[in-house]
This record gives structure tokens, sequence and C-alpha cells, in this order.
């Protein structure tokens, strides 16, 4: 039986911040707020998302702050399941730096392979809240999951049965779109409301 229940979860990462326009990793350490552009990317969300359908978002500023550009008048639920990853040593540090401190974890991260995040949440805490955030979500209402890279791509793998293999493969760009229907994967970083920005 799917976890959702035969209902529609709609998963949305959140919009850009200042980091990631640094190309700068960050974690639930990296309390930051969108860009710019990541409201106006958040203002988008509302061409691609239903109305009148309840929103969980993670309790991190730029989770939030998409959440309520998206769907001002929406009904949200801060779920502390749904916080970013803590990515330990890497908050905050450009691609470069990493990849200088941190030379295999890097490769592995570029080249979409299974990693550990060196001295950071290690995968099966991850998975862990993941479950834990599903088993919140209504089982007969749709609902809409504002998040972070990381997450969704955890709560993807756990509801579509997918192995841990499929992680770092599964793309999710900001203010992107995932939709999973009775289990069944419909739309998959839908950012066809970004268009010309």
């Amino acid at each position: 039986l799917s976890p959702c229940g035969g209902t529609m979860i709609y998963f949305v990462r959140h919009g850009q911040t200042q980091l990631g326009a640094e190309g700068r990793f960050q974690g639930c350490k990296e309390d930051c707020s969108l860009s710019e552009l990541g409201e106006e990317q958040a203002r988008r969300l509302q061409k691609g998302l239903p109305a009148f359908v309840p929103i969980f978002v993670s309790p991190m500023k730029r989770a939030q702050e998409t959440a309520f550009l998206a769907a001002p008048t929406a009904t949200k639920m801060l779920l502390e399941e749904l916080r970013d990853v803590d990515v330990g040593p890497l908050g905050g540090k450009t691609r470069e730096e990493v990849k200088s401190l941190f030379p295999e974890f890097y490769w592995r991260w570029l080249n979409h392979k299974v990693y550990v995040l060196p001295d950071g949440e290690q995968p099966a805490s991850i998975l862990s809240r993941a479950e834990r955030a599903l088993a919140l979500l209504p089982v007969a209402l749709d609902s809409i999951v504002v998040s972070h890279e990381g997450i969704i791509r955890f709560l993807l793998c756990k509801l579509l049965g997918l192995s841990w293999d499929f992680f770092p493969k599964l793309k999710i760009d900001e203010a992107s779109i995932s939709l999973v229907a009775d289990g069944q994967l419909i739309r998959l970083n839908d950012t066809s409301h970004l268009r010309e920005l």
C-alpha cells in the first residue's frame, strides 16, 4: 500500500538563497533567507500548485518564505522532520573549497555517486526523518511539502520504493515541483513555471 494512500503529494524545493547563488553548500545550520530571484521563483510556484491544499513546511526560513509566497492564504504546518540536512563542515563553503578539503566526497557528489557527508548527518538519520514526515501527512487529502533538495530526494526514494543508489541521481532544482500520485511518479523536477526567469 502506498504511504500516500492514493492521494497526491507535491514536493517543492525552496527558491534560491544568496548562498545558493554563490554556489555554496547549505544545510540546517545555514538558516538563510531567499534572494530576490528566489522570491520571484517562489511566486511563480503559484502557477504549478493547486489551491486550497494544506502545506507542510520545513521550519527553515528559506522554506517558510517559499511557502508563503507560493500560497499566501493556504494553511501551513511546520514539520521539524522536513528541516534541511546537517552538512557538517561543508556548510557555507564553495565548491572549490569542498573540492580541496574533501576530494573523495566531492568526486562522488559531482558524479552522482552514493556518498556520505563528512562529519554531517548520516543516511540512516535522514531516512528516519523522511519516514516520520511521510507518516505525518494526511492519508485522505492531497498535500504540498516544501522542503530541501536532500530531504525531497529521500522522501521520493522512500515513497517510490527506490534504492539508496538512486538518491544522488534525482535532480531537484530550486523552486521545482515533483508530484507523486498513488505511489507513482507523475512529475519530477518540473520547473516549467520558471520559464523566462
